[in-house]
């Protein structure tokens, strides 16, 4: 019994033993080194990494990291810049003008993150742009963008030559659209509000920009949808008036079809029409046609005959 008990305790030492040597080698982090900024902008700037050594298992994501108050992780902005060993390039974005940001590249195994050595970037002196809101105020809307410059007594800044807002239908809307121009700036900060008449049951998009020498530089977006209301634009003319329903409404022509003109033909300027509807314009057209006539020259005669 005692040899049975013996040989049992062996045997299982020994088959413990030849699994642990059957097992493959652990992996160890990946060597990862950091490239110096480059292509420094206001908002942008160049850097990337080497990933020198992986390890011992394949490196599943790289890139660089970046923070303006503490040593950056992962867990900050960064970018992904593929997979594998060797160099790769990253673009850092969305940056504050004059600013110092501390960026250090990652490489990422099956064992962890490892980082590069930490480099300093200062971005170039610029502006930094905000397009707040839209408000409505007395059947208007009004857009405010404030503007911010940063450096601006640095000799390296570029001055602000033109600034605004541009509006567009679609997303992300530059100079090439319509644009609101507020001229140069000469202070460290500015304060745009522009009054914009928007076209009803339509998206619009709103950002503000600054322009220099080094190019223009846009804010964020802000997206307003036009509903049918007073002030609006609406099938050529302007909304004044909206019913209960909110379907219907009048609206008054952006500019005069004709000075001197009548109401009604001079003998007739007492006859009732009983054009009353404040919602069918085309109808009351119509009974004032066959009240007043189709000859001659008076408003509802000229309305009708306008294209």
């Amino acid at each position: 019994m005692y040899v049975l008990c013996i040989l049992s305790s062996i045997l299982l030492n020994t088959s413990c033993k030849k699994g642990d040597s059957g097992g493959s080698p652990a992996s160890s982090l990946p060597t990862v080194t950091t490239t110096e900024g480059s292509a420094i902008t206001a908002t942008t700037a160049q850097s990337g990494g080497n990933v020198t050594a992986d390890g011992g298992s394949a490196i599943t994501a790289r890139g660089v990291c970046w923070s303006d108050s503490k040593t950056p992780t992962v867990s900050d902005s960064k970018t992904t810049d593929g997979a594998g060993a060797g160099s790769f390039t990253s673009t850092v974005t969305q940056l504050q003008p004059y600013h110092a940001y501390t960026v250090r590249a990652y490489a990422t195994n099956n064992s962890g993150t490892a980082y590069g050595d930490k480099v300093i970037i200062l971005t170039a002196p610029g502006a930094t742009i905000h397009t707040a809101y839209i408000q409505v105020s007395n059947y208007k809307r009004s857009c405010q963008t404030d503007i911010t410059i940063s450096g601006f007594d640095d000799p390296s800044f570029k001055p602000i030559t033109q600034s605004g807002l541009c509006i567009a239908t679609t997303q992300n809307p530059t100079t090439a659209d319509l644009v609101l121009t507020n001229g140069p700036i000469n202070l460290a900060f500015s304060h745009i509000t522009a009054t914009i008449r928007f076209g009803a049951n339509t998206t619009w998009y709103i950002r503000g920009f600054t322009t220099s020498s080094a190019g223009t530089t846009y804010g964020n977006q802000v997206t307003y949808t036009a509903g049918i209301d007073i002030g609006l634009s609406y099938e050529g003319g302007v909304i004044f008036y909206v019913d209960g329903t909110g379907n219907h409404g009048l609206i008054a022509a952006v500019s005069d079809q004709g000075t001197g003109i009548l109401w009604a033909p001079a003998s007739l300027a007492n006859v009732i029409t009983n054009a009353s509807s404040s919602t069918d314009g085309a109808g009351n057209t119509t009974k004032i046609i066959n009240t007043y006539g189709n000859t001659g020259t008076y408003a509802a005669k000229l309305c009708r005959d306008y294209r």
